[in-house]
């Protein structure tokens, strides 16, 4: 049988939060950034900061539920014009405001 600390595997380096959590693989970093001046862990500038993400993404949520609903008096168009608005944001808004933001469809 196997016992003692020789046995048992260890981490190196300082231990980062799960809300910073990185994985590196293979010389490729992954993972979630939680920086809303808009830089990650390694100081690099990300291409569109946290907080641009975070309010595209609730515009495009409530303004696809609404937009749904209001174009088809459907509930679940409303759901899904609310996902594609919240996953899609950069697409689906100026979609819905092509489609006239709320006006009933033909």
């Amino acid at each position: 049988m196997m016992n003692g600390p020789h046995h048992t595997a260890q981490m190196t380096g300082t231990p980062r939060p799960p809300s910073t959590a990185i994985t590196h693989v293979a010389g490729v970093t992954a993972g979630y950034h939680r920086s809303l001046a808009g830089s990650d862990d390694d100081g690099d500038k990300q291409l569109v900061p946290d907080a641009v993400k975070w309010a595209g993404f609730m515009a495009g949520t409530g303004l696809g539920a609404w937009h749904g609903y209001k174009r088809t008096n459907s509930t679940g168009w409303a759901i899904g014009w609310a996902l594609l608005g919240g996953m899609f944001w950069p697409i689906a808004i100026p979609l819905m405001f092509a489609q006239g933001l709320g006006k009933r469809g033909q």
